[in-house]
This record gives C-alpha cells, structure tokens and sequence, in this order.
C-alpha cells in the first residue's frame, strides 16, 4: 500500500504503460495502478492500459499456453 505513492511518481514519465496478465483482468498490477491513480493523480488514469484474459476463459482449466490462447493474449506470449 505504502509504494502506490511511488508508482504514480514513475507513471508521471511516461505517455502510455501497458500492463500485461496471463489472468484476469481483475486484482493484477493494472487494477492496482489504477487503484493509485484514482487515490493520487486521476488524470493519469488515461495513461494505463491494461491486457489481460477474456472472460472467455472463466472456467476453463488448461495449460496457461492454452488460456492465453481462448483469452487472446497468444500473440503477446508466442516467444
């Protein structure tokens, strides 16, 4: 909780972060971010995209290669 503060220091040197999760959308790192720039410095939220799973793979249990491929992040992760 401490280093949002912070966080939002390092987000003011930068137009655009990406934030990348092989999971769901919510409770990652961008929801944080996002969290600490509504709590610090709202105009920073335009900032933060996040990318995370589709909801398409709520309830499906498979290799996270799998996931990411019904979720749509295989581009992002095929290295």
């Amino acid at each position: 909780m401490k280093s949002k503060k912070v966080q939002i220091e390092h987000l003011k040197k930068y137009k655009k972060v990406i934030t990348v999760e092989d999971h769901q959308l919510d409770g990652g790192f961008g929801s944080w971010l996002m969290e600490a720039a509504m709590q610090y410095d709202k105009d920073l939220i335009s900032r933060i995209q996040i990318k995370a799973l589709k909801p398409e793979i709520y309830n499906v249990v498979a290799k996270q290669s799998t996931l990411n491929k019904i979720g749509g992040l295989e581009d992002l992760f095929s290295f």
